[in-house]
């Protein structure tokens, strides 16, 4: 179900404010609005997994090169978590032997991440119906669709990556003259 505004009443708003264009708030709503519902699909589908996103995400990052460890701090940057919640995240998936942390060798300060086999397996009994609810989320476009919509959102996600990098830049400047 829809929830984004008719691009009628998207025009109108847009006499009320000049810097908005219709059009692109049009796409920018569908698009928020198609992540949280895949988001929400994803979660639901985990919580029947009994597993939780972030501490599903984490181990997928682990899995992309199982043998090899990554330190904590570069495992929340890739699985999109901060580092105050991979502490959390961590703990949880330690207790329950899916990863184990070691001391990182270089930086005594650091921990290193390492998948466990059990960890391995869980994933292997979840991705298959992942990789399907995938195919059957898509399977209304065509290949071609598929590769434009993945070039089309990596526009989108380039664009993204440079407000926020020039918004954090922004708050740094302001921080370091004193006025945040």
């Amino acid at each position: 179900m829809s929830t984004v505004p008719r691009l009628e009443v998207l025009e109108a708003k847009a006499r009320r404010y000049p810097d908005m264009d219709p059009v692109a708030c049009e796409a920018y709503l569908m698009l928020r609005q198609v992540g949280d519902c895949v988001r929400l699909s994803l979660e639901q589908r985990l919580a029947a997994e009994g597993i939780s996103h972030g501490r599903f995400m984490l181990l997928v990052v682990l899995d992309r090169d199982p043998e090899q460890p990554l330190a904590a701090s570069e495992l929340a940057e890739q699985a999109g978590v901060t580092k105050q919640t991979i502490t959390s995240l961590l703990d949880g998936l330690e207790k329950d032997g899916y990863v184990t942390r070691v001391p990182h060798p270089q930086d005594r300060r650091s921990v290193m991440v390492q998948l466990l086999p059990r960890g391995r397996q869980l994933l292997e009994s979840i991705m298959p119906g992942m990789y399907r609810r995938q195919v059957e989320m898509l399977a209304h476009l065509t290949r071609d669709e598929q590769r434009q919509l993945t070039r089309l959102l990596r526009k989108v996600q380039n664009c993204a990556d440079e407000q926020r990098q020039a918004e954090s830049d922004a708050i740094c400047t302001e921080n370091g003259n004193g006025k945040a």
